[in-house]
């Protein structure tokens, strides 16, 4: 249960023969970003050590997917006004 944000706060419960019923949860707060540029996304969660769907040792809960756009570079702006620039250079150069 190294770094949980709680432990033993959901009121779930283990009977080991040899120590008897114990407290046995945890929860963890898990934050990832990444970059993405396609259309769609497709998460799979998965690990490896876990019971069954049957089993109820583990769960998932609260999973939120946002979007933060990334904002353009101020020199983006200036695109339009680089491209006139360069179109009247090219006219004047070769006399069009």
């Amino acid at each position: 249960m190294m770094g949980a944000n709680e432990c033993y706060s959901l009121g779930y419960f283990f009977n080991d023969p040899n120590l008897g019923t114990q407290a046995m949860d945890s929860v963890y707060n898990l934050n990832f970003s990444f970059a993405h540029s396609g259309g769609a996304v497709t998460f799979n969660f998965a690990a490896s050590g876990l019971q069954g769907l049957a089993g109820e040792s583990w769960g998932l809960d609260n999973v939120e997917v946002g979007m933060t756009p990334v904002p353009l570079p101020g020199a983006f702006s200036l695109m339009p006004a680089s491209l006139g620039a360069i179109l009247g250079f090219a006219r004047h150069r070769y006399g069009r």
